[in-house]
């Protein structure tokens, strides 16, 4: 469907391979790292059937028994990483532990590497449908949730180039390439990477995983990398292997190739994410207004609060007897700002500006003087008349930190610059 779809002809054919990819992960249930794993559901990884999945020879997947306890093994190292404090207490209402676990888990070789589970069927295989990855699909959510979560600005993320090596022997397709590497690996070439990439930031460390092919990845600029979580050694991985693990799926281009002695070096640009399988999710939302509970406050009935700095605050009221304005000053830790030596309204009604301008004004001086004053408000019609500031000796003063009450009729408008 998305192949077909006019945004799938104007995002272009190079990514037509991973459309089936495109949210794939939308509907899948996120679980515990255990019930990823090893869940006796027939939807976790102890469930894939690796006979099919012609994976390396050797390779075994232990009893369900066998990865519970590797799990466990993983999220008692996830408690010790300093990445836990940077993520938020739940994702998608799991605690964050369960994330960085499934990032540890993805390093490790020993007694399983679970990574294969998830790359031999997306990369090698070209599996896309979710029915076939149904037991890689929960697994797959709690990993690209993790990678979604890692803050950009932390030392967790990394932006620098990156290297992969590939070993040729363990496929047909890749020493075919290898060895007729002018054609396969021509400049403007796609390359496509659908399950989740783990790099190096080390190329030294890429040459000793190199049996025949190495990736140089850039990212949108020749001097900067893709992007991806730093997988940490002694926190997120047991090897100091300086590995980088970038979300998925990536379409890459060719930019270059050349062969070095025995070794194939392809460098490729990958460009930003432009189909995912998992929308990423919105940014946290800064606190709202942390200065309420202030005690520099003028609080309100019904009031709609804001900064004494704020250059354009309009304040619209539905038509009641009162109309309020509140003012509030800066949190207590920072120094507090004195009012300004006068206060300007502009009242969008009936009654005259200078009139109500002149009863804010000596409200807001007294309440420098004595702490919150309130203005009567007038018996009459709501003319202008009702808005004259009386004498500042009849202005009563009450409270603590208080209030300016403004006696407005009708429905108004309120600017405070």
């Amino acid at each position: 469907q998305m192949a077909t779809h006019p945004r799938g002809r104007l995002v272009g054919d190079v990514f037509q391979p991973v459309f089936p990819l495109l949210h794939a992960l939308d509907d899948v249930q996120t679980v515990t790292l255990i019930e990823a794993v090893a869940g006796g559901d027939g939807n976790s990884l102890a469930d894939c059937d690796v006979s099919e999945m012609n994976l390396p020879q050797g390779f075994k997947l232990p009893d369900r028994r066998a990865l519970t306890t590797l799990c466990e093994n993983v999220l008692g190292m996830a408690a010790s990483s300093t990445l836990l404090t940077l993520l938020p207490d739940t994702i998608d209402v799991i605690n964050r532990i369960e994330f960085v676990g499934a990032l540890t888990l993805y390093t490790l070789e020993e007694p399983c590497s679970v990574y294969r589970l998830l790359t031999h069927p997306l990369n090698v295989s070209g599996i896309r449908s979710k029915i076939a990855l149904k037991c890689q699909l929960r697994y797959l959510k709690l990993l690209t949730l993790a990678l979604q979560s890692v803050p950009r600005e932390s030392d967790y993320w990394c932006t620098d180039i990156v290297f992969r090596g590939v070993n040729v022997e363990e496929s047909e397709v890749l020493q075919s390439k290898y060895e007729n590497y002018d054609v396969a690996f021509k400049p403007g070439t796609t390359l496509v990477f659908a399950g989740p990439t783990s790099t190096t930031k080390n190329s030294s460390t890429a040459g000793m995983f190199t049996k025949g092919i190495q990736f140089v990845f850039q990212g949108d600029r020749p001097d900067c990398g893709p992007g991806g979580v730093a997988l940490k050694a002694g926190e997120l991985s047991n090897f100091y292997e300086e590995e980088v693990l970038f979300e998925a799926p990536r379409v890459c281009t060719v930019v270059a190739a050349t062969k070095v002695e025995n070794t194939v070096v392809v460098v490729l640009k990958v460009p930003p994410l432009a189909v995912t399988p998992l929308p990423p999710p919105p940014p946290p939302h800064p606190p709202l207004l942390p200065f309420l509970n202030t005690p520099r406050s003028i609080l309100l009935l019904r009031p709609l609060r804001f900064p004494l700095s704020h250059p354009r605050t309009l304040l619209q009221k539905k038509r009641t007897k009162m109309t309020y304005l509140s003012v509030c000053h800066p949190p207590a830790a920072v120094a507090p700002v004195a009012p300004p030596p006068t206060t300007t309204c502009r009242l969008a009604g009936s009654a005259p500006a200078s009139d109500l301008r002149a009863a804010v004004t000596n409200g807001v001086r007294a309440w420098a003087d004595a702490g919150a004053v309130a203005l009567p408000r007038s018996a009459g019609r709501g003319d202008a008349a009702d808005l004259r500031a009386p004498s500042r000796s009849q202005v009563p003063v009450r409270g603590r930190g208080g209030a300016i009450e403004v006696p407005l009729r009708g429905k108004s408008d309120v600017d405070t610059p």
